[in-house]
Formats: C-alpha cells, sequence, structure tokens
C-alpha cells in the first residue's frame, strides 16, 4: 500500500496469495495506492516515485517480473497468457490507477524491459 506521501506498507508478504486482481492473482504482486476513489486521477508525484522504486526493487528481487498494469487494463493483459479463473463472468471493475498514472510509470520504466499495455 502507498500513501499519498508515497510511503510503502507492507501488508501482507509479496509470497502470499492475495486476492487483488481476478485472474492473476496466483502470479501477481499487487500495488495498492491511497486514492482514485470513485475514478479520480489523484494520485500524487510522491505516489509515483515510491512506485517505480518498488517495481525495481521487486523486479531486482524476482528477475521473472516482465508485466506491470493497472486494474483496468486487466481484460488486455489476457495477451500474456497469465489470466486463469475459474469462476466464469466473475470480474472487478476498477478502473484505478488510471491512464496517466501508468503512462507516467511506462514513461519512467521504459527501459527495463517490462510489458505495458497501451492507453
Amino acid at each position: 500500500m502507498v500513501s499519498k506521501e508515497g510511503q510503502i506498507f507492507r501488508l501482507t508478504p509479496e509470497t502470499a496469495l492475495n486476492r487483488h486482481i481476478i485472474g492473476y492473482n496466483w502470479c501477481a504482486i499487487g500495488i495498492e495506492n491511497v486514492g482514485g476513489v470513485g475514478g479520480a486521477e489523484d494520485l500524487t508525484d510522491a505516489q509515483l516515485e515510491a512506485n517505480i522504486d518498488l517495481i525495481l526493487y521487486l523486479q531486482e528481487k524476482y528477475p521473472t517480473i516482465h508485466y506491470v498494469f493497472g486494474h483496468y487494463q486487466q481484460v488486455a493483459a489476457r495477451e500474456s497468457g497469465l489470466y486463469i479463473e475459474k469462476v466464469a463472468g466473475y470480474r472487478s471493475e476498477k478502473i484505478d490507477p488510471g491512464h496517466n498514472f501508468m503512462k507516467a510509470l511506462r514513461e519512467r520504466l521504459q527501459d527495463r524491459g517490462l510489458v505495458f499495455y497501451p492507453e
């Protein structure tokens, strides 16, 4: 969890299975940011910097990390082949963290060999 001020809080071990993004829970490490309520793109620069630092840390620790996507990109991310869900029609309709935030992440991490999905 990343606070508005950019503080990072570990709520569970990153190796624990959590219900974060339907169809990817078995392989995803979720980063939640405070904000974005009602679709507002109100995440802060401090949150962006913290997300970048956290993604770089996780990529270093787990070299098999290749994909970064927001909740709203979960359908496009099925191209990865990682989507597995056994309950037909069970979906999460979340639009966070927002297009602007994901675009900024993609721009800042473009040289890290990560896959991002188009906006």
